[in-house]
């Protein structure tokens, strides 16, 4: 009796442990697949529709939660900072609790630093008022830099100099 009671209890935690390494196995992936969503979701928050969709991919970065390839989807206006209101929140100490914002407007997508400590850069320049985003731009805010990528169509080279207009 005692042999058999042993043998049982023997294979109850066997699948006890079986059923904690699946468990960790299916949080694993979870929270991979969830690192990858988390900026689209918190970019998706943005307010209202455009017809020019644009995204920003993720080409190096410091924080955990930007991995190389990440796309965040842009919308009419997208807040970048270190707070919890950001839409796209970057965990970094270079970066201010409101960074930069990117708005849609007049058919163009702008970045505009919002006098953050240790500023925004555009293809390795520093901003010092608003600049329209042309495909391939890259950006950095702290730790992190993206590639501007807009499906559409790209701002023509002669509009890149009109910074601050709205035509």
């Amino acid at each position: 009796m005692l042999t058999m009671f042993l043998t049982v209890l023997r294979f109850l935690i066997l699948g006890i442990l079986y059923l904690f390494i699946f468990k960790i196995i299916i949080f694993i992936f979870d929270d991979l697949r969830q690192s990858s969503d988390v900026t689209t979701n918190r970019a998706e928050m943005g307010q209202g529709e455009v017809e020019n969709q644009a995204v920003l991919v993720v080409i190096t970065s410091t924080d955990n939660e930007f991995l190389p390839g990440t796309r965040v989807y842009l919308r009419n206006k997208i807040l970048l900072g270190r707070s919890p209101d950001s839409d796209i929140k970057i965990n970094d100490k270079f970066v201010s609790s409101e960074h930069a914002v990117i708005s849609y407007r007049n058919g163009q997508y702008w970045i505009e630093d919002l006098n953050s400590l240790n500023g925004t850069y555009l293809n390795g320049t520093k901003l010092n008022e608003p600049a329209v985003l042309a495909d391939g731009d890259r950006l950095r805010v702290g730790g992190v830099s993206f590639e501007f990528v807009r499906w559409a169509y790209a701002v023509e080279p002669d509009n890149r100099n009109r910074v601050g207009q709205e035509g």
